[in-house]
């Protein structure tokens, strides 16, 4: 492959691996290696990153979670009634559930939470996940600062927590995974000040089998086992999150005997096969590689005064247009330039599948007819042409007057898979006179740098999206958070995707969200590539060990796992 030579290059580099202190150890311990955190605090409301996902079902569980193949189940919760139109969901809370300083948990904490999460100043700092609970009666005027109540949130009795939803949602069970948080530590605090508590970066009043001790940022984050945890006790004794921006130092610690158990790209799969006393583990993924594109200035999302949901209603656009990626046809001829092919041989070692839109999978999902903007530069050319764009004389694209489009900027995570991309792509687009600046960031800047608007491109990985079309929402459906970084909007998809989680019927769902696909296909508010193979490396020591189909649920049968001696 033509990037080959360049992209070894890059990784013919020292690798260093940081000092961490070391922690006394009495019983058994794990230490789990995860990327960086990307959410503004260490919080369930801000849970956008794999080691949150990992991480916080150990100490603060949800309503729901989700199994190895990404299917939700039921978590905190031991039962769930949902009526027949499905209008109606009834969870009931385990009777003997307590918070690790010995208070009850109850439906209050429940309600609480949802009630913070949906609170108009927590919603304008951008919570994650932000569209999951707006089918709940009132949650929308709630977050619009209308009513002062959610009366779809209703507390039946101390263990009993009822959602009323405006409409037949059969996923709901999909939406219902916030971590329950304290109402006991936090009820008191006003919502203003919230964000400067201590409890979002150290939760150290917790429900789950584990004690908080300490967080770290950008290092790590450690449990302990809860001696008093009032369910199906851990088996293991000490877990340690330990978090790495470059995935070349987690490999090295992983070789080292520094860590136990992580996700490692497909590259490296071979390299930890031959390594005595490691395991490694394949599973069919069901997460994303995109680029999103920036089409509009991130009036939704960015702390500023916006009423999105009014503007949606009144027919109005929510966003400013960022040009030149605001018009269509020029997402589309850049999408025309990209070699899939090698683009998932050089990202993925071939062990990739292409995708058209964030809606790929499960397997009854009926995809045809999506364009697959297959290699073609003249194709490109041509769009941009309709788009006011020609080559100059220097082979830089120029409008009208003669003046060169911009450098675009693209933006990611660190780590050698955002930069190969990124080599890619510059030489894409250069190939059709489009130019492209690389800027990596830190986790904990990313969600702010691209909030800034200060960028074009910006690459994501991972999510759920294979396991269920409805995770889309959160992405691309008026008002969503991403939605709003990347100024997208389609009515016609919002349609869809209400109409898609409103029936039961497979073969219904199915031409529906065919539809919905096809809205992101032509569209192209991201530049799709592929869904990968997830891969994981694990200490022989380790035993239970069963790997997710998305690296983010990889400790979901962590009450099974084991330490051998």
């Amino acid at each position: 492959m033509k990037h080959m030579k360049i992209i070894l290059a890059l990784l013919l580099v020292v690798v260093l691996v940081p000092a961490m202190g070391a922690f006394a150890q009495e019983g058994s311990q794990i230490t789990i290696g995860v990327g960086g955190i990307t959410g503004r605090h260490y919080n369930p409301i801000w849970m956008t990153s794999g080691a949150q996902m990992a991480s916080f079902p150990l100490i603060l569980p949800g309503l729901t979670w989700f199994d190895g193949e990404v299917q939700p189940v039921l978590d905190l919760a031991e039962s769930v009634d949902i009526n027949d139109d499905a209008t109606v969901y009834t969870f009931t809370l385990p009777a003997a559930a307590t918070w690790s300083d010995g208070e009850p948990l109850t439906a209050e904490d429940v309600e609480f939470t949802v009630l913070l999460y949906l609170n108009p100043i927590i919603q304008a700092t951008s919570p994650a996940f932000s569209k999951n609970l707006d089918g709940v009666v009132g949650a929308t005027e709630f977050k619009a600062g209308e009513t002062d109540t959610v009366p779809g949130v209703e507390v039946v009795d101390a263990q009993t927590i009822r959602f009323t939803l405006t409409g037949s949602d059969y996923l709901f069970l999909r939406k219902s995974f916030l971590g329950i948080l304290p109402k006991h530590v936090l009820g008191d605090v006003p919502v203003e000040e919230i964000d400067t508590h201590e409890y979002l970066d150290a939760p150290t009043v917790t429900s789950g089998p584990y004690n908080f001790v300490e967080y770290e940022p950008d290092q790590y984050m450690r449990f302990e086992r809860r001696a008093d945890y009032w369910g199906e006790p851990a088996q293991i004794d000490t877990v340690i999150f330990r978090i790495f921006e470059e995935s070349e130092t987690l490999y090295a610690a992983l070789e080292a005997g520094e860590v136990d158990i992580a996700s490692i790209a497909a590259e490296e799969v071979e390299r930890f096969e031959a390594m005595d006393g490691i395991s490694t583990m394949s599973n069919p993924g069901v997460g994303y590689l995109v680029t999103h594109f920036n089409m509009g200035e991130a009036l939704i999302g960015a702390g500023e005064e916006v009423d999105c949901a009014a503007l949606k209603a009144e027919g109005k656009v929510a966003y400013e247009p960022h040009p030149p990626l605001d018009d269509m046809r020029v997402r589309q001829a850049l999408a025309y330039t990209v070699d899939m092919p090698e683009v998932i041989d050089v990202i993925a070692s071939g062990q990739g599948t292409p995708i058209y839109s964030s809606i790929f999978g499960p397997s009854w999902l009926d995809n045809s007819g999506l364009n697959d903007y297959a290699y073609n530069p003249d194709k490109a050319i041509e769009l941009l042409g309709e788009a006011g764009w020609t080559l100059n004389d220097s082979g830089r694209m120029a409008d009208a007057e003669g003046t060169p489009m911009r450098d675009l900027i693209y933006v990611a995570q660190p780590g050698q898979q955002s930069f190969d991309l990124g080599l890619l792509l510059q030489d894409y687009f250069g190939a059709v006179g489009v130019g492209l600046e690389i800027r990596l960031t830190t986790s904990s800047s990313f969600i702010p740098v691209v909030l800034a608007e200060e960028w074009d491109l910006a690459r994501n990985a991972g999510g759920d999206f294979g396991s269920d079309p409805s995770v889309s929402v959160n992405y691309y459906t008026t008002c969503a958070g991403w939605a709003g970084a990347l100024g997208f909007t389609s009515p016609d998809f919002d349609e869809a995707m209400t109409a898609g989680s409103a029936t039961n019927d497979l073969a219904e769902r199915a031409a529906i969200y065919n539809t919905a696909s096809g809205i992101l296909n032509t569209e192209l508010p991201s530049l799709y590539f592929m869904t990968a193979n997830v891969n994981y490396a694990y200490s022989d020591k380790v035993q239970g060990f069963v790997g997710a189909n998305n690296a983010n649920y990889m400790t979901w049968n962590f009450g099974e796992w084991t330490i051998a001696e």
